[in-house]
């Protein structure tokens, strides 16, 4: 029996499924690992490039699901959003900005998979059930996506959407590739575009170099644009990330007593 350090397998749609969810909703994986450089994560240096199976698959995956009674399909992935850009032809450098993801995503061929085309083959199996679509980035909506969730009735109104912060400071030290305006922008365009949606998005707090300008830009900016749903998560120093506190960075406890 041979032993390795590091995991080597990746479950496909081939494998087995165990649900451990209620029978009225399940989790469909929908690809593995990511490629940004987001100085907080551990994702891309343990699964950078992973494989994504084929959307055909997918498909009949969630179809069986469906028929086995479930009736919300929930899309997770590490970034939903740069489903299909894996498979692009002649990739190569990194993506992660959302100017290079939109002139990738315009590169690509009719005939490419991508999130919307998913979307489309989900929404037009038969059975009632909705999608709902977890886990985007926001440097990678493009005009296409909200076109698409706004004309497929089985995707929810609902997105998933984690910012992480909103000070221009502490986006460029998270590595996020995204600023306040262009945030802004974002969000003002999907709720425009897909009417009675609801907005969830998760932020951290006392990251390294956080100080309380900062923390107060992102207090004024959550009051400002009223998500429907938000999650806030402390930041704790791990080893392996490339964050790394500093005599700038305001103690947590800064952060607690404030209220909305």
């Amino acid at each position: 029996m041979s032993v390795n350090v590091r995991p080597n397998y990746i479950p496909d749609f081939g494998t087995p499924r165990f649900r451990l969810t209620p029978k009225h909703f399940a989790y469909v994986k929908i690809a593995e690992g990511c490629n940004h450089p987001c100085s907080f994560c551990i994702i891309p240096a343990d699964a950078r490039g992973s494989p994504q199976p084929a959307t055909e698959r997918r498909g009949a995956g969630s179809a069986a699901i469906d028929a086995d009674g479930a009736r919300e399909l929930n899309l997770i992935s590490q970034d939903s959003t740069y489903y299909g850009l894996d498979l692009r032809p002649n990739r190569s450098g990194a993506i992660s900005s959302p100017e290079k993801f939109k002139a990738a995503a315009q590169r690509l061929p009719d005939d490419a998979t991508t999130l919307c085309t998913l979307l489309r083959e989900l929404n037009d199996l038969p059975g009632d059930f909705w999608i709902r679509l977890l886990y985007t980035h926001p440097a990678h909506w493009t005009d296409q996506l909200i076109e698409t969730v706004a004309e497929c009735p089985k995707v929810a109104r609902y997105v998933d959407m984690p910012l992480q912060h909103i000070h221009l400071n502490m986006l460029e030290r998270m590595r996020r590739e995204t600023s306040q305006e262009y945030i802004v922008q974002l969000i003002d365009r999907i709720r425009a575009g897909i009417p009675g949606l609801a907005l969830r998005t998760t932020f951290i707090v006392g990251f390294p170099g956080e100080t309380e300008a900062c923390f107060q830009t992102l207090l004024e900016f959550i009051r400002e644009t009223k998500f429907e749903r938000l999650g806030v998560f402390t930041c704790r120093q791990r080893r392996f990330l490339l964050c790394r506190a500093d005599e700038h960075t305001q103690p947590l406890e800064f952060c607690l007593p404030y209220e909305l």
